[in-house]
């Protein structure tokens, strides 16, 4: 079966050809990563969707109703919810260099964050709990060698989280309360790759605590609204399928508690990239379970606890999209009937030499999909490129 879970795959399906494009998108409020346990409701989810023509930003009810594309250039990826629910933060190509973009929750005033960088890639953007703080991973090779750095969302206090080192740094992902920090470190100390944990305040040096057994490849954490636990996928190389959904609870000393395994796909297809409901009652997350014979992917919800299990269905127009990154919002849910204007499936490339091997670059340490990886010249498999 072809492995379809690449971390970046929007981008390397940039490099397969070309880009989408949109139009207006939703509303309102979010944070399945900002919100404390206090959440109102579970509201509107953000997602990119990939063609053989590019990536962009979309949003839609959890019933996969309402459908709404927020950016309309091909080359943006990534959506994370400020913590108001206004904006959306995201990676994105458009000015020639892979950056963090902001843009308004129904696809309007789109505007760059972070500066372009000749020699790293900007990704993974999550909003901390204040709404005024974007942390976000640069990565400096094309193994994404770097670390995670933060800034504000007016462009203000640009500052390093983590060291930039060749022991990597990513997806760094604040805590509801804004005190710690889960993010996946890979080859470090002869683990391939782990999730951890640091406390953001405090005494110095803040110690990193390994939060995943090293045998499940860990990564993509995603935070309970209570802090009490963090989610996250299995099994990150391509050389070893069938990755699922995991819960590790954190303990009151930021240790590690029960672990639990909440998926179980059927081998060799994978489950990745889960984000939490705003009330913690439900998760949202990737999978390729449908599509045992080619290179595609779905959004599935279940209840925190696992089971309850079920599709998001989404539009027969999208079908045939690689979607990917959900991030669940409180954005109030929208009416079916206004979908917005159609997406353009198949339009032109946009994306100039400069964005495709930006994007390439970023992509090919993670990169799962092979359709993908041979369109843009890359190996397939992952594990083959590690140490």
């Amino acid at each position: 079966m072809i492995r379809a879970c690449s971390a970046l795959v929007a981008c390397a399906l940039l490099l397969a050809a070309g880009s989408i494009t949109a139009a207006a998108a939703p509303s309102t409020a979010g944070m399945p990563r900002t919100q404390a346990a206090t959440a109102r409701h579970d509201g509107r989810i953000a997602f990119d969707a990939c063609g053989d023509t590019g990536c962009d930003i979309y949003t839609a009810n959890p019933d996969g109703t309402a459908v709404r594309q927020v950016t309309d250039n091909g080359v943006s990826f990534m959506p994370d919810w400020s913590a108001d629910g206004r904006s959306i933060a995201y990676a994105s190509d458009a000015s020639g260099a892979t950056a963090i973009w902001i843009v308004r929750a129904n696809g309007t005033h789109s505007r760059q964050l972070t500066p372009n960088e000749a020699d790293a890639a900007n990704v993974w953007p999550r909003f901390a709990a204040d709404g005024r703080t974007v942390f976000y991973t640069n990565c400096f090779t094309d193994e994404c060698d770097g670390g995670i750095s933060s800034i504000r969302t007016d462009g203000s206090h640009q500052r390093v989280v983590t060291p930039d080192s060749g022991d990597s740094y990513n997806i760094g992902t604040p805590s509801p309360d804004g005190t710690r920090m889960a993010f996946m470190r890979w080859h470090a100390g002869r683990v391939l790759m782990r999730v951890y944990l640091k406390r953001l305040s405090g005494s110095r040096p803040r110690p990193e605590i390994p939060l995943t057994p090293p045998a499940l490849e860990g990564w993509a954490p995603d935070w309970s609204p209570s802090g009490a636990d963090v989610i996250f996928s299995s099994n990150v190389f391509a050389n070893r399928p069938n990755g699922a959904i995991y819960r590790v609870a954190v303990t009151d000393g930021d240790r590690p508690g029960a672990l639990r395994k909440l998926t179980h796909p059927r081998f060799p297809l994978d489950d990745w990239s889960p984000a939490y409901a705003p009330r913690g009652d439900r998760i949202v997350f990737v999978s390729d379970r449908r599509h045992p014979l080619r290179d595609d992917s779905d959004l599935f919800i279940m209840r925190s606890g696992g089971g309850g299990l079920h599709r998001m269905a989404l539009p027969p127009r999208l079908d045939g999209l690689y979607v990917e990154w959900p991030s669940w919002s409180t954005a109030p849910l929208e009416a079916a009937a206004g979908s917005g204007r159609r997406s353009r499936r198949r339009g032109r490339l946009r994306a100039g030499p400069r964005s495709a091997q930006a994007c390439g670059d970023t992509a090919s340490w993670l990169l799962r999909s092979r359709r993908a990886a041979s369109a843009a010249g890359l190996l397939g498999n992952g594990a083959a490129r590690r140490r």
